[in-house]
């Protein structure tokens, strides 16, 4: 089956959509054609998967976010037209949704819609219209709407949903993870005390992830860091680490916890560090 993935957010950005339609594009991958439709982002790049990838013109929102025109992309529209997709499966509600529904529409295929966000709680961090953010969600309504399934990531997201006024069904299906499940977990164990050097302490708090200046968990970290005295042990997957030195280090000598930064450029090593904390992020 050809199938058509849109959405708003890709790499090389950074963020819990980005890296769940990269797993799911994989995994199809395997058994069908696969084309992901993002955003064109301005930094150096290379788009190297199994499946292809084609780039809308956008403009820069911020570090991490980039509005998309599909509309008037000629060389996205012309190579999405080649691909002929079968069914698309948006993981964004716009703008690249509102291209996705346009196109289904005049070729006469199906939508389905993974929503992964609480669009509400968002809209209202940065607009303090509630006309405006009311109007948004009844848009993201209508779109919803038009779409054959709606599908979503937590039981959570079912009543956020139809508080939004929408009475559709939705499913869920969870972001999975894309790493074997640990069988030896004494042996890893000791292998991350070892490899990383950690103190057999009964309390470590370990972040797992992106240390970027919009990754919200880098601002909470103070507040972790206040549940023992002890270790912060982070483990960064490749961002930009100076960008957390002004917001932990003084805190964090204040409360004397020692910040320990290792950079994991491959994400398999992470199991590793993940079995011996108690308290994981």
């Amino acid at each position: 089956m050809r199938i058509a993935i849109f959405t708003d957010s890709f790499l090389p950005g950074v963020g819990g959509t980005e890296k769940a339609v990269l797993g799911l594009a994989t995994a199809l991958a395997e058994n069908n054609e696969v084309v992901v439709c993002a955003p064109y982002y301005s930094r150096k790049y290379k788009d190297d998967f199994r499946f292809q990838v084609l780039r809308a013109n956008s403009i820069k929102i911020t570090n991490n976010d980039y509005f998309a025109f599909p509309f008037t992309s000629c060389k996205f529209k012309k190579e999405l037209k080649k691909f002929n997709p079968e069914i698309i499966h948006c993981q964004s509600v716009s703008p690249m949704a509102k291209y996705a529904l346009s196109y289904a529409k005049k070729h006469n295929i199906p939508v389905v819609m993974t929503v992964h966000t609480k669009f509400k709680t968002a809209f209202e961090r940065s607009i303090k219209s509630k006309v405006i953010v009311n109007a948004l969600i009844k848009n993201l309504v209508k779109k919803l709407n038009k779409v054959k399934q709606v599908y979503t990531v937590s039981n959570d997201m079912i009543d956020e949903l139809k508080s939004y006024g929408y009475c559709g069904e939705v499913k869920v299906i969870r972001n999975g993870a894309t790493f074997s499940r640990i069988n030896n977990l004494e042996e890893v164990k000791k292998l991350a005390i070892q490899k990383y050097n950690l103190a057999n302490e009964e309390n470590i708090f370990l972040y797992v992830g992106h240390i970027v200046k919009f990754n919200v968990a880098v601002k909470r970290l103070p507040v972790f860091a206040l549940w023992r005295e002890g270790a912060a042990v982070l483990f960064d997957d490749g961002g930009s680490v100076g960008n957390i030195r002004g917001g932990v280090d003084k805190p964090g000598d204040a409360l004397n916890i020692d910040l320990c930064v290792y950079q994991a450029r491959k994400r398999v090593d992470y199991p590793e560090q993940w079995v011996h904390q108690p308290l994981c992020v």
